[in-house]
């Protein structure tokens, strides 16, 4: 068994536009955690908001309103260490939570709005990870899966 004290891991928070197509957004949410997490073994990715909006109506200004104070709480409580930005543009959600990550002190990397392809994204992040091993990582992910390889770089790149 690994002595605890020795292992370290990195919190970070994945951020994600939601609203629109809330069920591609969730799905492309599912896919960046389950890559950060066969791609990093020193990372913990954290998606707190996701539960909220599977059992929360965003419709309703109260239950947006607990979501939102839920979301600021764990910043609050500082669990976390970064913020990754993902998707098409950063909605309003995650311009909040961006400004209050920057006034917590927490570092906010983005892939939005930047034409390289994620793996670049993740071999910076990734504490010199080799592009061709993340890529490889990528690729066992959804080796078998129910996702074509057009759709799996498609979400890997963000062109859709």
């Amino acid at each position: 068994m690994a002595n605890k004290s020795n292992i370290v891991q990195k919190i970070v928070y994945i951020a994600h536009p939601i609203a629109g197509d809330l069920e591609r957004n969730l799905e492309r949410i599912r896919v960046i955690v389950k890559m950060v997490n066969h791609i990093y073994t020193d990372i913990v990715p954290f998606v707190p908001y996701y539960a909220d909006v599977v059992s929360l109506d965003d419709n309703d200004p109260g239950d947006r309103a607990r979501g939102i104070a839920n979301s600021r709480e764990i910043f609050l409580r500082g669990v976390i260490d970064e913020v990754w930005l993902f998707g098409d543009e950063v909605s309003p959600g995650m311009r909040a939570e961006t400004e209050l990550a920057k006034e917590l002190g927490i570092p906010v990397f983005s892939t939005v709005g930047d034409e390289r392809p994620a793996v670049e994204f993740f071999h910076e992040r990734g504490s010199g990870i080799p592009k061709r091993m993340i890529s490889m990582r990528i690729n066992e992910i959804f080796r078998g899966g129910v996702l074509t390889d057009d759709e799996i770089m498609s979400i890997i790149n963000d062109e859709q």
